[in-house]
Protein backbone atom coordinates (compact mmCIF):
# COMPACT_ATOMS: atom_id res chain seq x y z
CA UNK A 1 0.00 0.00 0.00
CA UNK A 2 2.92 2.38 0.53
CA UNK A 3 3.22 3.01 -3.20
CA UNK A 4 -0.47 3.67 -3.93
CA UNK A 5 -1.78 7.22 -4.08
CA UNK A 6 -4.13 9.46 -6.01
CA UNK A 7 -2.37 10.51 -9.20
CA UNK A 8 -3.65 14.08 -9.01
CA UNK A 9 -3.69 14.90 -5.31
CA UNK A 10 -1.01 12.62 -3.89
CA UNK A 11 -3.45 11.42 -1.22
CA UNK A 12 -2.21 8.09 0.15
CA UNK A 13 -4.84 7.16 2.76
CA UNK A 14 -5.97 3.63 1.78
CA UNK A 15 -9.51 4.13 3.13
CA UNK A 16 -9.97 7.11 0.78
CA UNK A 17 -8.60 5.50 -2.37
CA UNK A 18 -10.58 3.63 -4.98
CA UNK A 19 -9.36 1.27 -7.68
CA UNK A 20 -10.23 3.79 -10.39
CA UNK A 21 -8.16 4.13 -13.48
CA UNK A 22 -7.44 7.17 -15.58
CA UNK A 23 -6.39 4.95 -18.46
CA UNK A 24 -8.80 1.99 -18.77
CA UNK A 25 -7.34 -1.47 -18.31
CA UNK A 26 -8.54 -2.45 -21.80
CA UNK A 27 -6.42 0.36 -23.28
CA UNK A 28 -3.25 -0.62 -21.38
CA UNK A 29 -0.57 -2.41 -23.36
CA UNK A 30 0.90 -4.43 -20.47
CA UNK A 31 0.24 -5.62 -16.93
CA UNK A 32 2.84 -3.10 -15.70
CA UNK A 33 0.78 -0.32 -17.23
CA UNK A 34 -2.46 -1.74 -15.76
CA UNK A 35 -0.95 -1.88 -12.27
CA UNK A 36 0.73 1.53 -12.46
CA UNK A 37 0.31 3.05 -8.99
CA UNK A 38 -0.11 6.50 -10.57
CA UNK A 39 -3.17 5.47 -12.60
CA UNK A 40 -5.71 5.91 -9.79
CA UNK A 41 -8.00 8.63 -8.45
CA UNK A 42 -9.76 9.50 -5.21
CA UNK A 43 -13.54 8.83 -5.17
CA UNK A 44 -14.57 12.46 -5.72
CA UNK A 45 -12.20 12.86 -8.67
CA UNK A 46 -13.27 9.47 -10.02
CA UNK A 47 -16.91 10.65 -10.00
CA UNK A 48 -15.96 13.85 -11.84
CA UNK A 49 -13.84 11.88 -14.34
CA UNK A 50 -16.51 9.23 -15.00
CA UNK A 51 -19.17 11.93 -15.33
CA UNK A 52 -17.18 13.75 -18.00
CA UNK A 53 -16.60 16.83 -15.79
CA UNK A 54 -12.81 16.50 -16.02
CA UNK A 55 -10.12 14.56 -17.80
CA UNK A 56 -6.38 14.12 -17.48
CA UNK A 57 -3.92 14.73 -20.29
CA UNK A 58 -0.96 12.36 -20.82
CA UNK A 59 1.32 14.90 -19.13
CA UNK A 60 -0.91 14.98 -16.03
CA UNK A 61 -2.62 18.29 -16.78
CA UNK A 62 -6.24 18.42 -15.63
CA UNK A 63 -8.83 19.66 -18.13
CA UNK A 64 -12.20 20.75 -16.71
CA UNK A 65 -15.52 20.66 -18.53
CA UNK A 66 -16.83 24.13 -19.38
CA UNK A 67 -20.15 22.98 -17.89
Amino acid sequence: MARWSCRLTGLDVPQLLRASHIKPWAACLSDDERLDAFNGLTPHLDALFDGGWMTVEADGQILWSPA
